[in-house]
């Protein structure tokens, strides 16, 4: 399963380590079988705007996100805190394209708010030289060097 760095738009520090829920049965699974979350691990699903805490053995908070935009950096749209295990669904968001899951506490720890800007970088794409890699929603992978904000849409992560 691909991971992406969670960082809020005007910070490098990652706020969380997340794996994809990319393909149908990713999907399916979630986090159904595990026992817990690291604080500062994660799971993405892609193109997302409910949710449902059937079958799950611990609370979580799920961060709605909207369209990835040109820079791949994704506005916050709702938070919905400290979901409790099998207590229902978080039916449709409005403008949500993506959700988080996280562990309980995670968006009050981080600040999180509804129109915060997060970014999703790819995991394996930091390079030595400070630049970072991210993959665009439509696959395309940009470089940005960090101490001078500029992107250079269509070049590899070295």
């Amino acid at each position: 399963m691909d991971r992406l760095d969670v960082a809020r738009a005007a910070d490098e520090a990652p706020l969380w380590r997340v794996d994809i829920a990319g393909s149908w049965w990713a999907r399916l699974r979630g986090l159904i079988g595990r026992s817990s979350l690291a604080t500062d691990e994660g799971l993405f699903f892609p193109g997302t705007n409910s949710i449902h805490m059937l079958f799950m053995r611990f609370a979580i908070d799920c961060v709605f996100v909207g369209k990835a935009r040109t820079d791949g950096a994704r506005e916050v749209v709702a938070v919905r805190a400290d979901l409790k295990p099998w207590t229902g669904v978080v039916w449709w968001v409005r403008g949500a394209h993506g959700a988080l899951e996280l562990p309980a506490g995670s968006a009050a720890r981080a600040r999180l708010r509804v129109g915060d800007v997060l970014r999703f970088l790819s995991a394996d794409a930091r390079t030595a030289d400070g630049s970072v890699g991210r993959t665009s929603e439509e696959g395309q992978q940009q470089t940005t060097n960090s101490s001078q904000g500029q992107q250079y849409e269509g070049q590899p992560a070295k």
